[in-house]
């Protein structure tokens, strides 16, 4: 039989991945691939991104204000 399996392609990726069956069949819940991840956990990381890109947003305009710079 098959020594090897590919395995689907993760968004963004160029490159097919592909894992050995030596050990018996591939799990697929315990690989990394994105996608197979819970789907809150980015949700809640894309959150704090845009928590912290407005913060960022803030405090640049500050600095601009500062030095009585206008933002182009």
């Amino acid at each position: 039989g098959p020594l090897v399996v590919k395995l689907p392609r993760a968004p963004g990726a160029r490159e097919q991945r592909w894992a050995h069956l030596l050990c018996g069949p591939v799990d697929l819940s315990e690989t990394n691939l994105p996608g197979t991840t819970a789907p809150a956990g980015l949700e809640s990381r894309v959150v704090t991104l845009e928590q912290e890109l407005q913060t960022l947003r803030e405090q640049l305009q500050r600095v601009y204000t500062e030095l009585g710079l206008s933002q182009a």
